[in-house]
């Protein structure tokens, strides 16, 4: 989990590789109805098992918690938890309690609480040229055997995450290991099988009880250092030979992040199908802040189930009971995060949370085999004799990175530090078990408790500057049931004038509702003759076109994405993305304007590109003008201005955005632009 929504599409344009079978570096290869006339593809079965007598009870427990019965949720179904950091954590002084309130192994806590599988990540040498560890865990293949056996101890089965690199692999990141760096893809493929085969040798040998391998984290279209599907499926099949070998009984998984990204999964699907590789269960990440409906996630499972034949899984998943921080490091989801909050940031919520990913994937059917949730035993580390957390998180390796992780990973040498999750996990700050633990049993049966307030969602308006400035009259509140309903808010009076007069700005005001502290964020904005600005009607196929010329055998997209980490007002934006290279136009024309002078500007953010031929332009009167920018990095905005353009009698003017990029030389050109202004020029 790094980080990193239901789509309405403008122009979804899916890759020639998902609707003719061509792979994503754009070689033809075998169709997906030639690969099944090929071979008959291996549908794989799970033994769901019987419902215990504890699970057959309905509806009886009565606790804190408000968890709906999920009908048909097998016995056998994984109640997974990715563990990774549990020595670190109690290396640095973390103990861990039972729901009695005594210590106890993290494991046994867990397993007695309904779990029933724990997860490893496995980086290959995990430190620096001084014996030094990354931190992050420090989860080499030595730890994961001594995690293993603990977890068997306990009835757990173990999934083993091979990252197949020496620290975080994510979308983002995807570096091969300091040992394998210069070899060529057969000999890294030589690599890749004989250190598979060398580390679940150690895994066997200790009697740990292996259920499934995981081959790579998060590989959405890179793998250990490589960018083509012929050399990631190279790669990949030479772990899976490995695991055949050793843990014939083992599922293998692969693992995918961002499924509101459709065209990509499919694409995942096909490419993974054409290239024969071999596997059993096609996993997900799933993050409600940034991963779309789960309507969606079903469908898309679906499609891997139904389609392909495989068992399909969520590999992480979390939820925040708490927007504060812990331990003096920023968290990746708080009280200023900017996401999308479906659940309220209490125990209910999470509760709530964990329970509809769960049903979104009983829903696939016979397929659907469970959820893993990310590091729930992540907390924070108790504070030194001085006070102090950093010196634990270099020493144990109990943050997310160490001071020492620079020597492989530039942005960790950068922003080492402490744990960015522990508002996410399922015990407190002192290792006592959340009512949440539990959720996985209540499910079964569901849970009632008195229905009551959960949270009262903030407010947000956009205002016109020269508008009259009205705060809505009511916000929603939502309860632990799940309901929602509007309820008074009462605000502070804001200074009206001073909003007025200071030109766009966001400001924010308190309130009160139902009780609780609530406040509005007013975005003061320009008047614009640009309709739809913000890209938030995402099925505007009437204000804006679009002119994509990527290449039609290229993996590559164009739409109005909703999702509010890329948007930089609202909750949408104009987003594009290629394998390879990225050529579109998206223009505007307007009519109607008063002849005289006037301004344009867009907000743009993304990165992988390079040879960026980006700018804004608006044409009037025969005549061009455009500001150039550049895409660096993720929320890196950059707001190019045009002025003093002149605008005719005809009152006719196209504002338009090009965007020409190549990929950075490893990952696809991608970016967003938003707030796209047009507006008279105040003589």
């Amino acid at each position: 989990m790094r980080k990193d929504i239901a789509k309405k599409t403008l122009i979804l344009t899916l890759s020639l590789s998902v609707m003719l079978g061509l792979t994503a570096c754009g070689h033809k290869k075998a169709s997906k109805g030639a690969a099944s006339a090929r071979r008959e593809r291996k549908e794989v079965t799970w033994d769901k098992g019987e419902l215990s007598e504890k699970h057959k009870q309905e509806n009886k427990e009565v606790t804190e918690l408000f968890v709906q019965k999920i009908d048909n949720m097998s016995e056998n179904i994984i109640k997974g938890m990715d563990v990774s950091s549990l020595l670190v954590e109690e290396a640095a002084g973390v103990v861990y309690h039972d729901k009695d309130g005594k210590e106890a192994d993290m494991l046994k806590v867990i397993s007695d609480a309904g779990f029933n599988w724990a997860r490893v990540r496995v980086w290959k040498d995990p430190k620096d040229k001084d014996g030094n560890y990354y931190g992050g865990g420090n989860n080499d293949i030595d730890a994961c055997v001594e995690i293993g056996k603990r977890a068997t101890k306990n009835h757990l089965k173990l999934l083993v995450d091979f990252h197949y690199s020496d620290f975080w692999a994510d979308p983002e990141k995807q570096y091969v290991p300091k040992d394998w760096e210069g070899l060529d893809i057969q000999k890294k493929a030589d690599q890749m099988y004989n250190y598979t085969k060398a580390s679940l040798m150690k895994l066997k040998d200790a009697g740990v009880d292996v259920g499934m391998v995981q081959i790579g984290n998060e590989t959405n279209s890179y793998f250990c250092g490589e960018a083509t599907w012929e050399n990631i499926a190279k790669l990949m099949n030479s772990a899976s030979k490995a695991i055949r070998e050793i843990m014939p009984d083992a599922l293998i998984a692969v693992h995918f992040t961002d499924p509101e990204r459709v065209s990509a999964y499919q694409n995942y699907l096909v490419v993974l199908d054409n290239y024969d590789v071999d596997y059993d269960v096609f996993a997900s990440s799933y993050y409600p802040y940034w991963h779309g409906t789960l309507e969606n996630l079903t469908s898309i499972l679906q499609v891997a189930a139904d389609e392909y034949g495989k068992l399909v899984m969520v590999a992480e998943n979390s939820y925040a009971y708490d927007p504060n921080d812990m331990d003096g490091w920023t968290n990746t989801i708080g009280t200023g995060a900017t996401v999308i909050q479906d659940y309220s940031y209490t125990v209910n919520g999470q509760a709530r949370e964990m329970r509809d990913v769960m049903d979104a994937v009983v829903k696939v059917g016979d397929k659907g085999i469970g959820v893993f949730y990310w590091e729930g035993g992540w907390i924070a580390v108790p504070e030194d004799e001085n006070g102090k957390r950093k010196e634990k998180w270099d020493k144990y390796g109990c943050g997310w990175a160490s001071k020492y992780a620079g020597d492989y990973d530039a942005d960790a040498g950068q922003w080492f530090g402490g744990c960015s999750q522990e508002n996410q996990a399922l015990f407190d700050s002192d290792g006592n078990p959340l009512p949440s633990l539990y959720t996985w049993d209540l499910c079964y049966t569901g849970s009632l408790s008195e229905v009551k307030l959960d949270m009262v969602e903030n407010a947000e308006v956009t205002i016109k500057l020269g508008d009259e400035i009205e705060l809505p009259g009511s916000v929603q509140a939502k309860y632990n049931d799940g309901s929602t309903k509007s309820v008074r808010a009462k605000w502070e009076k804001p200074n009206k004038e001073a909003m007025q007069a200071n030109g766009p700005a966001k400001y924010l005001v308190w309130g009160e509702a139902a009780g609780e502290r609530v406040r509005c964020m007013v975005n003061m904005v320009e008047p614009n003759f640009v309709q739809n600005y913000s890209f938030e009607e995402a099925d505007d196929t009437v204000n804006w076109k679009i002119d994509d010329r990527s290449a039609d055998d290229d993996e590559h997209e164009v739409y109005m994405m909703d999702k509010v980490t890329d948007a930089s007002l609202g909750t949408h934006a104009m987003h594009w993305y290629s394998k390879n290279k990225v050529d579109l136009d998206i223009t505007q024309e307007i009519e109607g304007l008063e002849p005289g002078k006037y301004k344009m500007r867009a907000t743009f953010q993304g990165g992988d590109s390079t040879n960026q031929d980006i700018y804004i332009y608006c044409v009037t009167i025969g005549k061009t003008y455009k500001q150039n920018t550049e895409v660096t990095e993720y929320r890196s905005f950059s707001t190019p201005e045009l002025n003093e353009i002149e605008v005719g009698e005809d009152g006719k003017v196209t504002v338009g955005i090009h965007v020409k990029a190549d990929a950075d030389g490893v990952k696809g050109p991608w970016g967003t632009v938003d707030e796209v202004l047009f507006n008279k020029v105040e003589e």
